[in-house]
C-alpha cells in the first residue's frame, strides 16, 4: 500500500529548516539561539505541538475507526440458490441494488416478499452506467473516494461503502413497505 504524506513528516521537515535557520544566524554557536529562548516560548511551542497532533491526527482518525468498525470475523451465509435482484435506489447519488434470496417457492418475482429478507449489495452502482459497481478507495484527507471505471464518475463520501450500504438498506426497506401498503 502507498504510503502518504501526513503531518508528523511536515513537523520533521520543518523543525530541520528551523535547526538550519538557527545555525545559518548564529554561525559560532547555534545553541545560543536556541538558549536563548525564554520557558514560556518553549511551552507555547510545546503545548502548540500536542494540540496539532491532538486536532489533525488523533481526533479524525478515532471518528473513522469509530464509524468503520469491523471486528475481523465475518460470518455470511449465502443462500443455496443465490440472490435474485429486486430493486434499485439511489441514495447519495449513487444506486444501491436491493437483493433477495432466490427459493423454489411460488413468490419468485419478488413481487410481496418480507422486508426483513431483503440486502444490498456492499457496493453502489454507477448512476450513468448503471450496472457498474463502483470501486472506493480512502483519500488523504480520511474520506472515501467512489469511481466508476467505465465512465470515470467519482463522488466522495465521509462514510465507507460498507457502513452506507446499511443505511441505504434501511431507507429501501421503508421504501418498500411503503409501496406495499399502497
Amino acid at each position: 500500500m502507498k504510503e502518504k504524506f501526513s503531518y508528523p513528516v511536515l513537523a520533521i521537515i520543518t523543525a530541520n529548516i528551523l535547526i538550519a535557520l538557527g545555525g545559518q544566524l548564529f554561525k559560532d554557536d547555534w545553541t545560543t539561539f536556541y538558549s536563548s529562548l525564554p520557558t514560556w516560548a518553549w511551552v507555547i511551542t510545546f503545548i502548540g505541538i500536542v494540540i496539532i497532533v491532538l486536532v489533525f491526527l488523533i481526533k479524525p482518525k478515532n471518528k473513522i475507526a469509530k464509524k468503520n468498525f469491523n471486528s475481523g470475523f465475518v460470518v455470511h451465509n449465502q443462500p443455496i440458490l443465490g440472490y435474485q435482484n429486486h430493486s434499485k435506489l439511489n441514495y447519495k447519488n449513487v444506486d444501491w441494488l436491493f437483493v433477495f434470496p432466490k427459493s423454489n417457492s411460488w413468490n419468485e418475482d419478488g413481487s410481496r416478499i418480507n422486508p426483513d429478507i431483503l440486502e444490498t449489495k456492499e457496493y453502489p452502482y454507477c448512476p450513468n452506467c448503471k450496472n457498474i459497481e463502483l470501486d472506493e478507495k480512502k483519500s488523504f484527507l480520511g474520506k472515501y473516494v467512489w469511481s466508476c471505471i467505465g465512465c470515470g464518475f467519482k463522488i466522495s463520501n465521509k462514510i465507507s461503502a460498507k457502513e452506507e450500504s446499511k443505511n441505504a438498506l434501511k431507507i429501501g426497506k421503508n421504501e418498500y413497505i411503503k409501496s406495499l401498503n399502497s
